[in-house]
């Protein structure tokens, strides 16, 4: 269960929220069936309902804990569902968010639970403080019920003491420094590492056996001149299920296959703090701030042309980039075959 408690650790918690429902629509909800097929293909419904089921029954901090910190739904959620229901067998009886809530009631007393809840308070805490050393001690034990390493803490301890100038908050710095704090291991052999290097500029790596551009209209041009639609990205280094959908199904050598022989894949990272040169930075009415950094660019596209700011985020595009199909956070292997091909897997 260890990437259940890491997930609290990497991005900024959510901010806080105003729960409450009229008690006609939460009775209205309770009674609404959820099938498999309502969340693997049509998830921007399945998770209005199921903040909804929040606001209805739980605590403040369980919108925080079962959404995730992006509100766009923890990984720990999703095992819930698909573990814990069943809702996917066609000889099960109907299934509601009634049900749901049930279930979700029964994992609040388990200890996963209790564990998780503790990284959330302790993040609460700590995130919104600037990282100094004037009150390191406290800090490491927050950071200690988060459930860092003490190796990890050492490293934080010597970014906060680095931190002096920018007087970066906490969760700032953790974002910041995500791929020093969280290394992704992986395993090269030395001509897949020679290969590594070779990469023209602009692009990059998206996993061992898929290359992407980092760059929309560099992609956009590459699609024009081999006349395949464009395949959108949307991650972040932080964001641990964009981690879970590359190793368990961007490996797969089919998966590859498909998108390797049928598209342009440009990955754009929302959280890269790649400083744009100053002639270059904007207002963004839809941010409401000054766009800064490249992974800003990415996360105002997102939102404009796409309506969510959730990652990962999959987005076929044709030749007038216009939608075609998307997908958010899956691990069903057929299911992102089916997104892909447009058909389903036999």
């Amino acid at each position: 269960m260890r990437s259940i408690l890491i997930f609290t650790i990497i991005l900024l918690l959510g901010s806080s929220v105003c729960l409450g429902q009229n008690n006609r629509l939460c009775k209205k909800l309770f009674k609404k069936e959820l099938s498999f097929e309502s969340f693997n293909h049509n998830s921007e419904e399945f998770l209005q309902d199921y903040r909804t089921l929040i606001e209805c029954k739980f605590e403040p901090i369980d919108f925080q804990i079962f959404l995730g910190p992006k509100q766009d739904m923890s990984f720990f959620s999703v095992l819930v569902l698909m573990q814990n229901s069943n809702f996917s067998k066609t000889d099960r009886k109907k299934f509601t968010y009634g049900d749901l809530c049930l279930l979700m009631e029964e994992f609040k007393k388990t200890n996963e639970y209790l564990q998780v809840r503790e990284i959330v308070e302790s993040s609460n805490i700590l995130f919104k403080k600037v990282a100094t050393m004037q009150d390191w001690i406290n800090d490491s034990l927050l950071l200690s019920k988060m459930n860092f390493e003490a190796k990890t803490i050492h490293t934080i301890k010597e970014l906060v003491i680095q931190n002096n100038i920018e007087n970066l908050i906490y969760a700032e710095l953790l974002s910041v420094n995500s791929e020093k704090l969280f290394p992704v291991k992986e395993e090269f052999s030395e001509s897949n590492d020679k290969k590594r290097q070779e990469l023209p500029e602009g692009m990059i790596y998206c996993v061992n056996g898929i290359t992407a551009f980092d760059n929309y209209y560099k992609g956009r041009l590459k699609s024009n001149e081999t006349n395949k639609p464009l395949l959108l990205y949307f991650t972040g280094h932080g964001c641990t299920n964009s981690r879970e959908v590359e190793n368990k199904i961007l490996m797969k050598p089919e998966i590859q296959n498909i998108i390797n022989s049928n598209f342009t894949l440009v990955m754009l990272f929302v959280d890269d703090k790649t400083a744009l040169p100053e002639q270059e930075t904007y207002f963004s009415e839809i941010l409401n701030r000054k766009i800064k950094y490249k992974g800003e660019i990415a996360e105002e596209m997102q939102i404009k042309n796409f309506n969510t700011n959730a990652q990962p985020l999959f987005v076929i595009l044709d030749s007038e980039e216009k939608e075609i199909r998307r997908i958010a956070f899956t691990l069903n292997e057929a299911g992102f075959n089916e997104f892909l091909t447009g058909q389903e897997k036999k």
